[in-house]
């Protein structure tokens, strides 16, 4: 009977060390919570949003200069890059200046890919491209959605706060849009793409990315036992934010393709093309100025060599030759990221449009 009792003594021992072991690692939650704290999110959140709205007033400058009536005068608009100069890496404000200085070159002229010799670049189509058919507005505002707000949000300190900088850098808010038309409370920025990527089944980008925000507030509620869970959760939300950003450049690729394989594109068929083009650029050049990512430097520059990153306008004037590399494009961000077949497809879509997801 002692020996009944003492084994039962023991399991109950065992037991309950296994119960605080799950405890101290914060395993024993795996959905501590449901729905986001708001609490303190503006005042958390005000320079992270002061920061958007001055990159907005930087791009509704920039996109001034798609007009051959606009020049923009490189020391005037310097300063509308002051804050992306001052939170961005060396990289990336190596690549502003350059990209300020060929916008503003370009500007107030016209430009046609098929001419024999090139200058400055200028307006072709209803945009402002380089002489190499590359559009450095979205350069600048793309490239931004990863090499700035991501890269910022990468260095925010792990407090109650964190998570709300993450929400407002992403270009969502509290409340979950998925959706960029929304009336109230729409998403913008990295989110505003995630939105059109995701099919709103509860699996997609956008929604991933809200889970594991959700989730890594709420172990960070839980206390300092549950960091691995904080920190897996964190690698998560950066994931899906890149995974949001390259789903998107896949759509881009698609849309460049379709253009340029027309049997007789307009003027403004094949600027629409190089403009998708060269926003599939910008993002991927915002991943060169990142330390955290999936992608490796040299995938990165295999995507940029097949994008023509460094003359754009060969998918133009050597359409034959050149547009089978969006497909390979798309093929290594497959590759890379692992989307499914489906995945890949769905992509080509806007989801928030499709649906309506007002």
């Amino acid at each position: 009977m002692k020996r009944h009792i003492s084994q039962i003594a023991l399991l109950i021992t065992l037991f309950l060390f296994f119960l605080n072991a799950c405890t101290e690692q914060g395993t024993n939650i795996p959905d501590i919570q449901t729905s986001y704290d708001t609490t303190g999110y503006e005042s958390a959140t005000n320079k992270e949003l002061q920061l958007i709205d001055k990159h907005i007033e930087l791009v509704t400058l920039l996109k001034s200069g798609r007009s051959t009536s606009v020049i923009l005068p490189f020391d005037s608009i310097l300063p509308y890059i002051a804050p992306h100069l001052q939170y961005g890496s060396e990289s990336l404000k190596t690549l502003f200046t350059s990209s300020l200085k060929e916008l503003s070159k370009a500007s107030g002229n016209s430009y046609d890919p098929f001419d024999s010799i090139q200058n400055e670049g200028g307006t072709y189509g209803g945009y402002l491209f380089d002489e190499q058919g590359l559009e450095h507005e979205q350069i600048l505002d793309k490239s931004s959605y990863i090499g700035l707000f991501y890269s910022i949000a990468e260095q925010c300190a792990l407090n109650g706060e964190t998570t709300h900088k993450y929400i407002a850098l992403y270009g969502a808010t509290p409340f979950f849009a998925n959706s960029d038309i929304a009336l109230i409370h729409k998403d913008r920025l990295s989110a505003g793409y995630a939105a059109r990527r995701d099919k709103n089944a509860g699996d997609g980008v956008y929604l991933s990315w809200k889970k594991a925000i959700i989730s890594m507030q709420g172990h960070q509620k839980a206390g300092t036992s549950h960091m691995a869970n904080i920190a897996e959760e964190r690698k998560k939300i950066f994931q899906a934010w890149e995974k949001a950003i390259m789903a998107t450049v896949i759509n881009y690729c698609y849309g460049a393709y379709d253009k340029f394989i027309m049997t007789n594109p307009t003027k403004s068929d094949l600027a629409s093309g190089l403009h998708s083009v060269s926003e599939a650029i910008a993002f991927v050049k915002g991943l060169q100025t990142v330390n955290e990512c999936i992608i490796s430097p040299s995938q990165v520059q295999t995507l940029l060599t097949l994008l023509k990153a460094e003359q754009p306008s060969l998918f133009v004037t050597k359409a034959y030759v050149t547009t089978p590399n969006l497909l390979q494009a798309i093929s290594e961000i497959q590759h890379v990221y692992g989307f499914t077949n489906q995945e890949i497809e769905d992509f080509k879509i806007n989801w928030v449009t499709v649906q309506n997801r007002k």
